[in-house]
């Protein structure tokens, strides 16, 4: 029985399970618990290691072992074809792209085979898998009308312009964006906070039929040395192989800032090899994996990666026709009785408010005609939702007082001073 801090215990519990499956004859079984064992105990003795400890007597000898029977019981199994291997892995596959390339690092770029860069990450590899589990957002069963997606945001015409030139043709088309019209690596998309840069990032990413991968630091941040550049590594070989697909960085600042002489050398390392797997010398010309950030703080990203998002966009306040469309569509679905005269006021007196405090805005003022229908019930009686009286006026007065601007007037100099020095221009 291993004791409660045995750090091999994950691989004595994959070893036990794996000599059950090996005695009652589930060689596939099997053969995976001998190559989690053995990687287990392999990780940990180098943990260990570089920590100043040293591994158990015998236990690395006890993994080699393992290695060699999961090699043994391998090879007498027949090869699977990939849309045949279960598993999470094999299911996006075939959920996103269809059945992957049987030989990916010989295949053609494409969809579902794209060049591999840092190694070979191969179907059901640990790091590649864990990709998938914590940053892909499966697509929709059916694939939305052509534009149906960036309809529905309302206002922002030049970055729906230059998204669907950059991205979502390119996409599409990619026999004709090649060489000189080739599209760009990176998109970034800058601006106040609740403004729609992550709904653009998802409704691109749909428009263009493309894998989705939301990135957080969290998702590449390790407390191991060196696991933090692999995930990285992982994550854009696996982007490649499902390519067409797009990862996308909210707050990409809080990941890719710049670096200076203090900074912490995870943290660092981790930066480079951003760097790199965006364009370094690992990329293809074939690649087709485009990297979104978005970020409320632009005046603090590194110079290198300002140059790597060669389509930085300013996504801005909405304006009153902006304002306008998201006020009769929040409401549309609310029985009201506002007429175009004050619908026009209510605009007017959301000056400065964005997207998400305009939402909150309409959301605060449909609590209007609950509150009245609650002070009229007597004692005992339940509130009827047919009974509500219509949305007014002077429910949106009221909501005025409680929901403010969240964007500091004097916040916006800033993103349009970064805008006129590197972003894209009407």
């Amino acid at each position: 029985m291993a004791s409660p801090h045995d750090p091999f215990a994950d691989a004595r519990a994959s070893a036990q399970l794996a000599v059950a499956a090996d005695t009652e004859g589930r060689a596939a079984s099997a053969a995976d618990h001998y190559e989690r064992a053995a990687l287990t105990i392999s990780k940990v003795a180098q943990r260990m290691r570089a920590h100043g400890g040293v591994p158990a007597p015998g236990i690395e000898t006890a993994g080699a072992q393992y290695a060699d029977r999961a090699r043994a019981l391998r090879a007498t199994l027949k090869p699977a074809k990939p849309a045949e291997q279960p598993g999470f892995l094999s299911w996006c596959y075939q959920s996103i792209l269809g059945p992957p390339a049987p030989d990916a690092a010989a295949a053609t770029p494409g969809p579902g085979a794209g060049a591999v860069a840092g190694g070979s990450a191969a179907p059901g590899g640990e790091l590649e898998t864990r990709v998938l589990e914590e940053t892909v957002v499966m697509p929709p069963k059916e694939p939305p009308p052509p534009g149906s997606e960036l309809a529905k945001i309302a206002g922002l015409g030049l970055a729906k312009r230059v998204l669907e030139e950059a991205v979502i043709e390119p996409f599409l088309n990619p026999g004709v964006y090649t060489g000189l019209r080739a599209p760009p690596r990176g998109v970034l998309l800058f601006g106040p906070p609740g403004t729609g840069k992550t709904l653009l990032a998802r409704a691109v990413s749909r428009e263009a039929k493309a894998c989705f991968f939301s990135v957080s630091a969290s998702a590449l941040t390790s407390k191991w040395v060196g696991e933090g550049e692999k995930m990285v590594r992982a994550l854009f070989s696996v982007a490649r192989r499902y390519a067409p697909s797009v990862v996308f960085v909210d707050e990409v600042d809080s990941l890719l800032s710049k670096r200076s002489a203090g900074e912490n050398d995870a943290s660092r390392r981790i930066k480079t090899e951003f760097l790199v797997q965006m364009d370094g010398v690992t990329t293809g010309e074939g690649d087709r994996v485009l990297v979104m950030g978005a970020t409320n703080r632009p005046d603090e990203l590194d110079d290198a990666v300002i140059r790597r998002f060669q389509r930085r966009v300013l996504i801005p306040l909405p304006d009153a026709a902006g304002r306008k469309t998201m006020l009769a569509s929040l409401v549309a679905g609310e029985v009201t009785a506002l007429t175009k005269a004050e619908a026009s006021q209510i605009v007017s007196m959301t000056k400065g408010y964005s997207g998400s405090d305009v939402r909150s805005l309409c959301e605060e003022a449909a609590q209007g005609p609950v509150r009245e229908a609650r002070a009229s019930l007597r004692p005992g009686e339940r509130l009827d939702a047919s009974a509500l009286p219509p949305l007014r006026m002077r429910h949106f007065v009221e909501a005025l007082r409680v929901v403010r601007p969240s964007v500091p007037p004097e916040s916006l100099a800033m993103y349009e001073d970064w805008a006129r020095a590197y972003a894209v221009r009407s």
